[in-house]
């Protein structure tokens, strides 16, 4: 018999058969998914903020992994989940649009559009000034 007021018990000694195949669906599930989007376990660990082993644990049905890890890691794979690209390549986005306002601007002051107006159409595009960190503003100009 297994004590129970024991904090640490390990989840396979008292889940279900039937909870033991769900959770090996569901991470097999999750491991197709992966597969499917050419996403290494390790890469998608790191998108989840979990060790590979997790990861490993999860995708083989251990029904111990805790619940938001879990969520963290569908979202870490799924289309459209969490992404975390180069920072070098939001730089040079960041850039890209910073060049393309400044050309709006001096469109706008070339027809003749005036000054006011054209602070107003600008509060809709925040300055880098007012979302990005010194090293992230000196990083994005330097991509200039």
């Amino acid at each position: 018999m297994i004590d129970l007021t024991i904090m640490k018990i390990p989840q396979s000694k008292i889940s279900t058969p039937e909870q033991a195949i769900e959770a090996q669906e569901a991470g097999n599930k999750l491991a197709r998914l992966r597969l499917a989007r050419a996403i290494t376990q390790l890469e998608a660990a790191t998108r989840a903020g979990l060790s590979r082993n997790t990861a490993y644990r999860f995708e083989k049905g251990d029904p111990g992994i805790a619940l938001g890890q879990v969520i963290r890691y569908r979202h870490a794979i799924k289309p459209g989940g969490i992404c975390t690209p180069e920072p070098g390549v939001v730089c040079a986005l960041m850039n890209e649009v910073l060049i393309v306002v400044r050309q709006w601007e001096q469109y706008f002051e070339e027809f003749g559009v005036s000054a006011k107006a054209i602070d107003q159409a600008t509060l809709a595009m925040r300055h880098i000034d007012d979302v990005a960190s010194p090293e992230l503003k000196r990083r994005v100009l330097k991509a200039d």
